[in-house]
């Protein structure tokens, strides 16, 4: 789902250095020689589907023939400079914890369903395909099963998949992420996040979005990413926050500068717990939502067995645990 409005800030309102156009076979051949290993790319399977898609028929729900040569070429593009492709795609495996956001999201898909039916009504399909808001993917492509058998791509299949993605890519030391959801700009993973949306197949370049500017250029840390995400939500008490914060209409290009200047006043250590009250009584005013902020932050931490790195990362986390 990503973090409404991020994309855009950082495409229209952040210096250069915060999103780079970069060369996917360079990068590559930088990893090798410095890493003395075969570059690994994380894919979010979807970010996949929505790219081949692009361009054929995916109203008229076919086209099959086409897609899977394009999904062969897409493959091969990347095997051919020496990349290592391990695509995830979100299951079927919900939890307690998951099942109302899921629920949700399944809802909202059933809106989009209504939308497009409604659309074919009243334009040809023609213009319902070039709608991108729209779009579904065709069902019962065996799109992993291809991947896995005939183009000899390791697969995997997981419920809570941009979490699982960044950990992965984190644990195996992959060289990038390829996807389209700004959670991956919060998350400990790899090195770069490079952009599906963007993505040049001829020329295997793309737009690299750059963690470390993005929270130099907010004036937080790295590790104050995870509250920025939490405090950038879009229900009715954040939006009220953040009116608060902005001092009327919060635009995004008023809104994450706000966010970074407030988060810079806040301990960006152990104490941070401690701090939380008092955030949730500004931001909701209400101490007692305190809790709603750790399991939002933690949310973006890695699992407690993994490598935390950041000892007050670890000590978040456990925190939170006290309350599961």
């Amino acid at each position: 789902m990503g973090i409404r409005g991020l994309q855009s800030f950082i495409e229209r309102n952040c210096p250069p250095n915060c999103v780079q156009r970069v060369d996917i076979a360079e990068l590559a051949e930088d990893f090798r020689e410095s890493h003395q290993e075969q570059p690994t790319i994380v894919f979010d399977g979807a970010s996949i589907l929505r790219f081949i898609y692009n361009g054929l028929d995916w109203v008229s729900g076919g086209q099959f023939t086409e897609f899977f040569e394009e999904l062969e070429k897409f493959v091969s593009k990347f095997k051919a400079i020496g990349i290592k492709p391990v695509v995830f795609f979100g299951g079927t495996k919900h939890n307690d914890d998951t099942y109302e956001e899921w629920r949700e999201k399944s809802f909202k898909k059933l809106e989009k369903v209504h939308e497009l039916f409604g659309d074919l009504e009243r334009r040809s399909a023609d213009a319902v395909n070039a709608n991108s808001q729209l779009f579904r993917f065709p069902v019962n492509l065996g799109v992993s099963l291809y991947l896995k058998e005939k183009l000899n791509t390791e697969i995997k299949i997981v419920a809570k998949h941009e979490s699982e993605i960044a950990e992965y890519a984190k644990s195996k030391n992959c060289m990038a992420i390829f996807g389209q959801d700004t959670d991956f700009l919060i998350y400990e993973g790899a090195p770069y996040y490079l952009s599906a949306q963007h993505f040049d197949l001829e020329t295997m370049t793309t737009r690299h979005y750059d963690q470390k500017n993005l929270a130099k250029h907010l004036g937080i840390r790295i590790s104050q990413l995870p509250l920025l995400a939490a405090l950038a939500g879009n229900n009715e008490e954040l939006k009220r926050f953040h009116t608060s914060l902005c001092r009327g209409y919060a635009r995004f290009d008023r809104l994450f500068p706000a966010l970074g200047k407030y988060i810079s006043t806040l301990p960006a250590d152990q104490s941070l717990i401690g701090a939380l009250p008092r955030i949730a009584n500004r931001v909701f005013g209400d101490e007692s939502q305190s809790e709603i902020l750790l399991r939002s932050i933690c949310a973006y931490l890695p699992k407690p067995e993994e490598d935390l790195g950041k000892s007050f990362l670890k000590f978040i986390y456990y925190e939170c645990f006290r309350f599961i």
